[in-house]
């Protein structure tokens, strides 16, 4: 009787020791928990941008294994014309006989083709005539230097004009003939220029080549492969009264200084009031332009009140732009990218955006199907609402400025179609 009285008390506590330990458990569970640490359900929202066209000033050019030549007037983004300098390599020292003549001098310039035109050699009117002129320059090119698409050429060169001649093109080169004075000075001064690669880049420090303003033409850019082995000047001679033309080549190529220079007329563009009223006009649409053209400035007004209201951690923020479905005329451009740009105009790039596997920093590419390009921009949206310091703003930019000819319109936030940003994120 005894035992059986032991093994009723002994259960007795033994149940009201899990009574015990589960109101314990209660009271130390979620009610005693500090609010600000409990993290609420997940909340996707759309958050309104401000969405402006503006000027992209300068571009660092120099940088290119792309020249761009030619004069274009675009129906909605102006009138554009673009130049190049080059350096002329010397490969090897001529030789030429005593009784040797010299023939002609030319450029050969192997085109590039464009998947985004058609498999164009050029954007534009290519079957129009337009004429180019090239220039000795005055001044030597630095390979280390860097140079812009803005700069002012009369600073190059002295006006030395060494050919002229009317292009179009359909095929896959441009060639230009340039003054017999000009080829017949290289001729006869063979063992003083050409006495070495230095005496050569002293003598002759390369070649410019541009559109004059009153030959611009609704015409054509084109797209010159630097990395081609076929791009040269070339002069050619005959020996001993024979009709065999020898050639000796004077290459261009990446190792040598060069750098694009372009031109922009906006006066006849869509939106030249934008870029006459900045950060004053806000349309339905914004224009992205290569070559150092224009870009888009973006601000996140919404965003940024939206810590405000408590602490928030951003779950996937993606940056969704669309394109103007009634501008498929347009060659857009393959990748758009988001940089920050202080006021030093000095560049910002994100953490959202780099890829690991490659060191570099990506771009969005263009859904065709969808007529939209997709950004990250977790980290971006996060340091946004936490108040980060930032001595920059946010710009859409053509990640293929230096070496296309791309022209992109894109949709603001009053277009009914519009550009937004989609953040998943909780509060705590």
């Amino acid at each position: 009787m005894k035992k059986n009285n032991i093994l009723i008390i002994l259960l007795s506590m033994f149940f009201f020791v899990i009574y015990i330990g589960c109101n314990k458990e209660q009271e130390l569970g979620i009610d005693v928990l500090p609010s600000d640490d409990l993290i609420e359900s997940t909340i996707s929202d759309t958050f309104f941008i401000e969405v402006h066209t503006t000027k992209s000033e300068h571009l660092i050019s120099s940088s290119s294994s792309t020249l761009l030549l030619g004069s274009y007037i675009d129906p909605v983004f102006g009138t554009i014309k673009a130049g190049f300098a080059a350096q002329v390599l010397q490969a090897t020292y001529p030789e030429f006989p005593d009784l040797a003549q010299f023939e002609e001098i030319k450029l050969y310039f192997p085109l590039k083709q464009d998947s985004l035109v058609s498999d164009a050699y050029a954007y534009g009117n290519f079957n129009d005539n337009q004429i180019v002129s090239v220039y000795r320059l005055s001044k030597f090119l630095n390979s280390d230097s860097i140079y812009y698409s803005d700069e002012d050429m009369s600073e190059f060169h002295e006006g030395e004009l060494i050919g002229q001649q009317e292009i179009s093109s359909t095929t896959d080169t441009l060639i230009i003939t340039l003054f017999s004075e000009f080829g017949q000075e290289l001729f006869e001064n063979d063992e003083a220029y050409f006495e070495s690669f230095e005496k050569f880049h002293e003598i002759f420090q390369g070649i410019y080549l541009t559109i004059e303003d009153e030959n611009m033409q609704d015409a054509a850019i084109y797209k010159i492969d630097l990395t081609s082995s076929d791009i040269r000047m070339q002069l050619n001679y005959t020996e001993n009264n024979s009709s065999k033309i020898i050639p000796y080549v004077l290459p261009l190529s990446p190792y040598g200084a060069r750098f694009n220079v372009v031109e922009f007329d906006y006066t006849s563009s869509e939106f030249y009031d934008q870029i006459t009223n900045p950060f004053t006009i806000e349309d339905e649409l914004a224009y992205i332009q290569a070559m150092g053209g224009t870009k888009v400035r973006l601000r996140f007004p919404t965003l940024e009140s939206l810590g405000d209201s408590g602490n928030i951690i951003i779950n996937k923020a993606e940056l969704i732009i669309k394109t103007d479905e009634n501008r498929t005329d347009l060659a857009a451009t393959n990748s758009l990218t988001l940089v920050g740009y202080t006021e030093e105009e000095n560049v910002v790039l994100f953490d959202d955006l780099f890829d690991p596997n490659t060191g570099t920093y990506l771009g969005a590419y263009l859904e065709e199907n969808k007529g939209e390009y997709r950004i990250n921009t977790t980290r971006m949206a996060q340091g946004i609402i936490d108040k980060e310091s930032q001595d920059f703003e946010f710009y859409l930019i053509d990640k293929e400025a230096t070496f296309n000819f791309h022209n992109t319109v894109i949709t603001t936030g009053n277009h009914t179609d519009r550009m937004k940003l989609v953040v998943t994120y909780s509060k705590y």
